[in-house]
């Protein structure tokens, strides 16, 4: 979605047992060509999904073709809170951050890794600010209450946001 310029606002991601994922996202097109940015963005969907070409190979021909420069902005606060209060099923993770290219990809790729089944999640983007929220469960179905599991948890997710101070972002030239 960054690659055709169209901004998440909002998402909801809903996975099933059998496997079946449904994911929906309200986006924004700030060059007002939305139309033209929906088709290529279902091109490159295509290409990722069949296995035609890698995301991390499409992110950087698209990069290298559109000219991105660097530019200095002012840095979000990361943070990860790990509730297991609020549901009698899920653990609830809740990361703030600063939004940049990938940074969804990466999270949900850290929950997977760490062996998170994510069954509900609220992605939320406001300015270069995101705070995604992900109702998750252990390979076996049970919350990730054990202190240890947790709080690696909590230093995977951290690892994945950029140490607070200024970072360099992505802007097009």
């Amino acid at each position: 979605m960054f690659l055709n310029r169209l901004n998440i606002l909002q998402a909801q991601i809903h996975t099933w047992e059998d496997g079946t994922a449904l994911d929906t996202f309200w986006v924004e097109d700030g060059t007002k060509d939305i139309e033209r940015r929906l088709q290529q963005f279902k091109k490159d969907l295509r290409k990722i999904v069949s296995g035609e070409v890698p995301l991390k190979d499409l992110l950087f021909e698209r990069i290298e073709s559109n000219g991105i420069r660097q530019k200095i902005i002012p840095r979000v606060s990361p943070e990860v809170k790990i509730n297991n209060q609020d549901s009698d099923f899920y653990t609830i993770v809740e990361i703030t951050g600063e939004d940049r290219l990938g940074i969804l990809y990466e999270i949900t790729q850290a929950l997977t890794d760490h062996g998170c089944d994510t069954h509900f999640a609220r992605i939320s983007t406001l300015g270069n600010r995101i705070v995604d929220v992900f109702y998750v469960q252990d390979e076996w179905g049970e919350k990730i209450e054990e202190k240890q599991k947790t709080d690696r948890l909590r230093q995977i997710l951290l690892n994945r946001l950029p140490p607070q101070g200024e970072i360099t972002s992505k802007d097009h030239s």
